[in-house]
């Protein structure tokens, strides 16, 4: 059961991968470290969920499920979720 949508805005991920400017992965931080330092490279923003550490982009949902777990959900397809239970959708007030 879903708890909580919200759109992706800076601060809501749980970490960071970073890669080279060729697309080499150098490592994951998690935000708490990021702190102390990190590369000067092309960075992605992460949501660690239940199968693993998923990338999260401007316009995308995150999904709470009542035991905290998250999840990654493009917005056109959560909308399509929502419009298929004829359900207000949170994030624009409308039936989408």
């Amino acid at each position: 059961m879903i708890v909580s949508v919200a759109l992706y805005r800076e601060g809501l991920e749980d970490g960071f991968e970073f890669h080279s400017l060729s697309g080499a992965f150098i490592q994951y931080i998690p935000k708490e470290d990021m702190r102390s330092g990190y590369p000067k490279s092309l960075r992605t923003p992460i949501i660690q969920t239940s199968e693993g550490r998923k990338p999260v982009n401007e316009g995308d949902c995150i999904i709470t499920d009542e035991q905290g777990h998250r999840d990654v959900c493009k917005l056109d397809g959560f909308q399509q979720d929502i419009k298929s239970l004829n359900i207000k959708c949170v994030l624009c007030s409308s039936n989408c």
